[in-house]
């Protein structure tokens, strides 16, 4: 009588018992399997809506804040970044592409994130080798908008849907200027399917997202003096205190002369100074730079 034999008698005799230990180890390797598989949904679903890019520019503090609110679109409000450094980023021949985002402004049905930024954010892939696809078009006009297909789901907007967009959350402000879809996503299982957006031009010519011009000056002044470079022209603020009673009194029948005109000039375009963006997405000419610019970029007056 050989091995097997013995063995499977013995399986025969003890058949409610082994029956249990088989069921015991194929439900532990089941559940091995499980706890892996969900592994590697969950780190998926965390990473790939961050693959686009090699890094998140924004304002000094914690990397987890800011890549939350960037990435994610979630957190509480933080500080903004000016344009001009956007725009040196742009510049910077290392750096394949620079895309601004814009945050503060939610839709007045569900709160969904209002995100400004421009056309070539959709032409960066979502995850590699995964483009955007969209019914419609990408926004050309500042007042074009470009809804998730989460959000398109959910409210029923679709192309063609006007919306007014609410300052924060607060439904008591909302902008008075309307956004038109003009593009729809199609799924990407990110955030990127339950949030609005809208042309950059468009976010800017918005009450409420420029900075005051005092403040811009002032700001613009400390930062060439920390950089090292000569501030922007007409960076110089006001020195309010030294103004001659006769000119301040000019300048106030000039701004009361003027004040009915104001709704027709709420769209002229700001200068670059008041413009701030909430971060940049960038995506640089190679993948060992980003290790090499962070260090400077940490060391920017930003």
């Amino acid at each position: 009588m050989n091995l097997v034999t013995i063995a499977w008698k013995s399986l025969r005799q003890r058949s409610l018992t082994s029956s249990l230990t088989a069921f015991s180890v194929s439900l532990g390797i089941m559940l091995m399997v499980a706890v892996i598989v969900i592994n590697g949904v969950v780190e998926r679903s965390f990473s790939q809506s961050s693959t686009g890019y090699d890094m998140v520019i924004g304002v000094k503090g914690s990397p987890l804040e800011l890549v939350l609110k960037s990435i994610y679109y979630m957190g509480g409000p933080m500080e903004n970044i000016p344009y001009t450094y956007y725009k040196k980023l742009k510049e910077d021949p290392r750096i394949e592409r620079a895309i601004p985002i814009t945050l503060g402004d939610t839709t007045p049905e569900g709160a969904h994130p209002i995100v400004g930024t421009i056309p070539e954010f959709f032409e960066v892939p979502y995850i590699p080798n995964r483009p955007f696809k969209i019914k419609g078009k990408v926004m050309s006009e500042p007042f074009d908008a470009v809804v998730g297909a989460g959000l398109h789901r959910s409210l029923g907007w679709d192309i063609g849907h006007e919306f007014q967009p609410v300052h924060g959350v607060s439904l008591e402000d909302i902008h008075e200027e309307k956004f038109k879809v003009v593009g729809v996503l199609e799924a990407t299982g990110t955030p990127v399917d339950n949030a609005v957006y809208i042309h950059l031009d468009g976010f800017y010519k918005l009450a409420g997202h420029e900075k005051p011009v005092d403040e811009a000056k002032k700001k613009a002044e400390q930062y060439a003096k920390v950089a090292g470079e000569t501030p922007p022209e007409g960076a110089t603020a006001p020195k309010e205190e030294n103004q001659p009673a006769e000119e301040k009194k000019q300048e106030e029948e000039h701004e009361e002369h003027h004040e009915g005109e104001k709704h027709d000039h709420e769209h002229e375009e700001l200068p670059d100074e008041q413009k701030e963006v909430t971060a940049v997405l960038v995506r640089t000419i190679a993948p060992t730079l980003p290790p090499v610019m962070i260090p400077e970029i940490n060391e920017a007056p930003y």
